[in-house]
């Protein structure tokens, strides 16, 4: 009976560092695949920054959205200091000319998203806090950011 017990034990040790190994790979992975889109995001939207707004009325890099959103979700916030652009940038400002700047700039890189009838890149967020403009882009290239840009959209849907 004892022998039983061990072979049990030994069981159940085998699938616990199994399954911790298995978390620490995908997570490694996941992690690797959110810094390369998050580097290719920042690389599109810091260009279309550039082009509009002097460099310090904007943060250089982006922070991750995703961890909020679950894995695999590839969003990105970005922010503006509102309070330091002047009439001509302001005036620039808004979601539809940021959009279409970002789109074109991705179409320019020829960065492709998801599937072909989609937009590589998607701003999903827009909101002014503390005298800081805030946007998030999503970088369409999974699955995962593909729901989550379907889910808010349904979001916004509902609220408007």
């Amino acid at each position: 009976m004892s022998f039983l017990y061990v072979i049990i034990i030994t069981l159940i040790l085998i699938l616990v560092i199994y399954q911790i190994i298995h978390r620490t790979l995908v997570k490694r992975h996941d992690q690797q695949q959110q810094v390369a889109a998050q580097q290719i995001t920042d690389q599109v939207v810091m260009a279309v920054l550039a082009d509009h707004l002097a460099s310090d009325h904007y943060d250089h890099q982006s922070s991750i959205v995703a961890e909020v959103w679950g894995n695999g979700v590839q969003a990105f916030e970005y922010q503006i200091y509102f309070d330091l652009c002047d009439e001509q940038e302001l005036r620039w400002l808004s979601h539809q000319n940021l959009s279409q700047a970002i789109e074109k700039n991705a179409s320019q890189e020829q960065i492709a998203g998801f599937n072909a009838q989609s937009a590589p890149f998607v701003v999903t967020d827009w909101w002014v806090y503390q005298q800081k403009l805030h946007f998030d882009v999503a970088y369409v290239s999974n699955e995962a950011t593909r729901e989550y840009v379907e889910d808010l959209s349904k979001l916004n849907q509902k609220a408007n």
